[in-house]
């Protein structure tokens, strides 16, 4: 008998339409799909599913969460009126500077973007910190392999990687919530002071 996973695993999650991929923690089935629900702004009212990106099998059960999902695995994150398809059909490729295929996607810009950004970090891997927002996100969402050949760091290190702009990116939309707020009240303190006699 094997023994339950007890560490917390990362996975790659990924709205329906695969516009949208997050990087996610979770040590259990429910505590993945909280995180999930959190981190895509989704309400405990809405029914949602977690299926592997790669063939939509639901992944619902413990037993199978525990045991047959690995850190690393992509899953896509589906609500009740949402159903899983196919990625589109690849329409051009790009290359490390080895020359190694890198990956095939719809948006060849992306890709010279990601590869600016890998060039950059291989000069100096501290340059991650003057990433802006959208930097860290293109870094979020590119294929952990696609990293490993682009930085010639391990999988470890490009995940460690991933989840730190994760992290980053949460804070910096948590950021823009409070100064919103704060914009509120100001407003709204000021136009009190202009009702008072």
């Amino acid at each position: 008998m094997s023994v339950a996973k007890t560490k917390a695993r990362w996975f790659h999650i990924y709205s329906a339409d695969r516009h949208i991929r997050k990087v996610i923690e979770g040590k259990t089935l429910d505590a993945l799909t909280g995180e999930v629900r959190k981190k895509f702004g989704i309400h405990m009212t809405v029914a949602v599913n977690i299926v592997l990106e790669e063939d939509g099998t639901m992944v619902d059960d413990v037993d199978y969460f525990e045991y047959g999902l690995e850190s690393g695995n992509v899953l896509m994150l589906l609500k009740s009126d949402e159903a899983w398809t196919e990625r589109d059909t690849v329409v051009s490729e790009v290359y490390d500077d080895d020359h190694h295929h890198v990956e095939q996607t719809p948006n060849h810009r992306e890709n010279i973007q990601l590869r600016n950004l890998c060039s950059r970090l291989r000069r100096n891997l501290k340059q991650i910190l003057l990433f802006s927002t959208a930097e860290c996100q293109m870094m979020i969402d590119a294929d952990t392999d696609v990293l490993c050949r682009l930085l010639h760091l391990s999988s470890h290190e490009v995940e460690s990687m991933q989840m730190a702009c994760q992290q980053y990116v949460d804070e910096c939309e948590e950021y823009i919530e409070i100064i919103g707020l704060l914009h509120i009240v100001q407003k709204h303190s000021h136009s009190a002071a202009v009702d008072v006699p």
